[in-house]
């Protein structure tokens, strides 16, 4: 759940008020205040109300970290990591994402956690990358348990365990995260750690279509095909969305254009069945990929 803080800055953000919230943070910096140096920092590095200035936004970051801001010491990880201003740094990234992590920072353990788990900066251990993205993920944070998913899912350093992966990927999902959304649906689809239950994975599909997944898109628009879940509907039945999908196309077909699958004229259904031989129920799998979060984030 975002802090007030964090509410207050995504609303000044999108009304535009960018250079006022740059003042504002520059304003209290000026004061002393390490927490709104370190905000400053982010604006330099996204140009939000200021030029964008990576020496000065590594500047802040720096000076905010001298005072053990945790925001300030991920903030730095990150420019070491993507090579924003400096040279890029994997060890010198985990050194700060660890002394973070370590002040219970939810980003820095989760960008900690995938350090170990891709050995990037530090010896590759699933183990350690389990322990961290556990931490994050205790403070809600939807990357880092869809990431946990994909450990049980997989067996990455921790037992297989499809009924705990269900557990991750639904606190994903109900955080609105749509890779949790969608491997929730594989789960119910496929019986992996929980019941068969089509019409809940439709709805989880349809939750991450609805937020542009590919994947996604193309189950739901299987599952109206063969009526798994929801009612059939195999020709020409109006799309999910209209303001997604092309006008007339039936939402199998919506489904599949998403993946450049087919030219999708409308009413092709039977054209995609043909092409889909191969398919039982849904013809995407489990996601296994790892998802790296590499946004800066304000301090609170």
């Amino acid at each position: 759940m975002k802090t007030l803080f964090s509410l207050l800055v995504s609303l000044l953000l999108s009304a535009g008020l960018y250079a006022q919230s740059f003042d504002d943070y520059r304003a209290a910096a000026e004061s002393g205040d390490p927490v709104a140096v370190s905000n400053a920092g982010v604006c330099f590095l996204h140009g939000w109300g200021v030029e964008q200035n990576y020496a000065e936004a590594l500047k802040c970051f720096r000076q905010a970290a001298g005072h053990d801001v945790p925001a300030a010491y991920y903030n730095l990880g990150l420019c070491y990591e993507k090579g924003w201003g400096l040279p890029q740094d994997f060890a010198q990234a985990v050194a700060c994402y660890r002394r973070a992590a370590e002040q219970g920072d939810p980003d820095a353990q989760r960008a900690l956690g995938n350090c170990y788990f891709s050995g990037q900066g530090v010896g590759r251990d699933y183990a350690q990358a389990v322990v961290w993205l556990r931490k994050a993920a205790a403070q809600n944070d939807g990357c880092a348990q869809y990431n946990l998913g994909v450990c049980y899912a997989n067996g990455f350093g921790v037992v297989r365990d499809y009924a705990v992966a269900v557990k991750w990927y639904r606190m994903a999902a109900l955080q609105g995260d749509p890779d949790g959304q969608y491997n929730l649906g594989v789960c119910y689809i496929e019986g992996r750690g929980v019941g068969v239950d089509c019409a809940e994975a439709a709805s989880w599909f349809r939750r991450a279509a609805e937020q542009d997944h590919a994947g996604a898109q193309y189950n739901l628009g299987v599952c109206y095909y063969m009526g798994r879940g929801v009612d059939a509907d195999k020709t020409g039945a109006p799309p999910l969305d209209r303001r997604r999908g092309r006008k007339g196309q039936c939402r199998c077909c919506q489904g599949l254009a998403a993946l450049r699958l087919i030219p999708c004229p409308a009413p092709a259904c039977r054209v995609c069945l043909r092409r889909l031989s191969a398919v039982s129920v849904c013809g995407v799998c489990l996601r296994g990929e790892w998802r790296v979060q590499d946004q800066s984030r304000f301090a609170p």
